[in-house]
């Protein structure tokens, strides 16, 4: 089975998504599964936000441990004309709102790597899976079932605590997820309280 795995850093950025998502995709590979991680091209959380220099972009493509590593590079120009000119504009807003609709904020927090769908295309996976919540590429997951028909699984790494875990389009896109794979029993009932069937959630 080709399994595409999305994550918005990778190794060797460190922190807890990039040790699970690391740790997961080298597990499937020894279990005979061919991994992709699609991932962003930079190393730390804040080089999301802004651009760093040239020498600290990670390579475009690398095989790490049997895992398929392809990184993206981050839409800066276009999350800039979309929030600081086309939101600032009369009527912006409420044209971003009316296009976005509810995924809107995510467009926002990024990172935007539109290059990752149009990569969905071509590699037609068996699988997506994305891991963690709140960022831009949980939408790509969305779209990848929406658009491609495409199984998605979603590995939500809950922080109970963050605004984005109570976000409307966080619940549509954990809805529409064939599966849904919880890290915790605790993070298994927040969801069940949420609205997700227990039976979508493993």
């Amino acid at each position: 089975m080709k399994i595409v795995h999305i994550s918005q850093l990778y190794h060797p950025s460190i922190g807890g998504n990039q040790a699970y998502v690391t740790s997961l995709s080298e597990h499937l590979v020894q279990l005979g599964e061919e991994v992709i991680v699609y991932t962003s091209n930079v190393v730390e959380l804040t080089d999301i936000l802004r651009k760093p220099s040239t020498d600290k972009l990670l390579p475009v493509a690398e095989n790490i441990n049997g895992v398929k590593v392809k990184r993206f590079r981050v839409n800066y120009g276009l999350k800039s004309f979309i929030f600081n000119f086309l939101n600032k504009i009369r009527g912006g807003h409420r044209l971003l709102n009316f296009i976005f609709r509810e995924f809107l904020e995510y467009w926002n927090h990024g990172p935007i790597t539109l290059s990752m769908f149009v990569a969905l295309m071509k590699d037609r996976p068996d699988l997506v899976m994305v891991s963690n919540n709140f960022v831009f590429q949980s939408v790509i997951g969305y779209w990848a079932k929406k658009w491609l028909k495409i199984p998605f699984v979603f590995v939500t790494i809950t922080h109970t605590f963050h605004p984005f875990t109570h976000h409307p389009a966080l619940k549509k896109v954990l809805l529409y997820a064939d599966l849904v794979i919880a890290c915790t029993e605790f993070e298994k009932n927040f969801l069940i309280n949420q609205g997700i069937k227990a039976e979508n959630i493993l």
